[in-house]
């Protein structure tokens, strides 16, 4: 348990200590997150940590969840990064492939050879699928197109919230509040 003197800088002294019910929530929350496998097999120092945490003491748990939305947050960072190093590395991919296939092709081609055996695989050269041809799109009937309509929500947020237009169908709320995590440096 932590007293008064040990509460971090700019904490609310005048907070009412959580319900019965919010604690129960708080901790039955905490043990599933320590308790999924697939957490704590990925991360396994944030879930040592979780687990320190004393249940009976809502401060120190706030600290250590607070603590993990840190933790998780960086892991999120890591995962968008390694997204697209790995999405450029599959673009590398599929340009080789694409150049490998057009490679054989020719081959095939200039050797007069419309079929051949590899070990991982075979190649055929065959005729091509009909493909589509558009002359004229102005002269295509209607029921061939489609047209998707899409709310342009920032464009209409921007209006009512900063030039003030009052649109009908829509109007801003702010009720509610949203939690905010700063982190220390």
């Amino acid at each position: 348990m932590t007293d008064g003197s040990e509460r971090a800088k700019g904490a609310d002294e005048g907070v009412r200590a959580p319900s019965g019910y919010q604690t129960e929530q708080a901790v039955s929350a905490w043990q599933r997150m320590i308790a999924d496998p697939e957490f704590i097999e990925d991360e396994n120092h944030i879930a040592l940590s979780l687990a320190k945490a004393k249940a009976e003491d809502a401060r120190d748990l706030l600290a250590r969840w607070i603590d993990a939305a840190v933790w998780l947050e960086r892991r999120c960072d890591e995962a968008k990064q390694l997204k697209t190093e790995y999405d450029a590395r599959r673009a590398r991919y599929e340009r080789w492939l694409a150049d490998a296939r057009e490679t054989i092709e020719q081959l095939m081609v200039a050797i007069s050879v419309t079929k051949h055996q590899a070990k991982l695989a075979s190649a055929s050269i065959q005729a091509a699928p009909p493909a589509l041809v558009v002359d004229d799109e102005g002269l295509i009937p209607d029921e061939y197109f489609q047209s998707v309509r899409t709310l342009k929500r920032s464009a209409l947020k921007d209006d009512l919230l900063h030039q003030g237009i009052i649109v009908d169908g829509a109007h801003l709320n702010s009720d509610g509040t949203m939690l905010v995590l700063r982190k220390i440096r």
